[in-house]
Formats: structure tokens, sequence, C-alpha cells
């Protein structure tokens, strides 16, 4: 089998680095929306408690 050449090479490791990148900015992107989650859900669950149980204590 013949070598392919530094040009391809190159080429691949361009497309791994530049992949990487791009995966590693939509994981940022995607814990920063999950780290939000958390308090629109709190909200979101007070009002649904309060509304069946208007006379329960809560415990938050």
């Amino acid at each position: 089998m013949a070598p392919t050449g530094w040009r391809y090479a190159l080429l691949v490791w361009a497309y791994a680095l530049l992949s990487f990148g791009v995966a590693s900015m939509i994981k940022i992107a995607v814990y920063r929306l999950l780290d939000h989650r958390e308090a629109r859900q709190e909200r979101h669950l007070s009002r649904v408690e309060g509304n069946l149980m208007p006379h329960a204590t809560k415990f938050r």
C-alpha cells in the first residue's frame, strides 16, 4: 500500500481539530442551557404545587 502523504495527513488533523472545536462549543452551549433549566423547573413546580395544594405547607 502506498503512503498517502503529508497533505492528506494534515487534512485529517485539521478536520479532527475543527470537529473537536465545534463539538466543544456545542457541549458548552448545552451545559449552559441545562444549568438554567433548574431555576425554571423550580418556578414551575412551585406554581403547580401552589395550585394543587393551596393550604399545604411548602418545604422550600
